[in-house]
């Protein structure tokens, strides 16, 4: 199972890969699976094992997003 970091688009998605990446935490940007998905345009960031300190980054430096998930594969 991997923990998703779900956003409304592709741009906030990005931006926060590469504040996560930064900061240390590994990231894959994917598309967010559709039954998961909040909107025609969402994409997620796949995260393991560092969601929590993820989040916590995100909200500091004040990046939205819409939410969180756990997807099985």
């Amino acid at each position: 199972m991997e923990n998703l970091i779900i956003f409304n688009s592709m741009t906030a998605a990005m931006k926060a890969r590469d504040l996560l990446r930064r900061h240390g935490i590994a990231t894959r940007l994917t598309k967010t699976p559709g039954r998961l998905r909040r909107g025609t345009c969402s994409y997620s960031l796949r995260v393991r094992p560092d969601t929590d300190r993820a989040v916590e980054i995100l909200e500091k430096h004040g990046l939205p997003f819409a939410g969180t998930a756990v997807d099985a594969p």
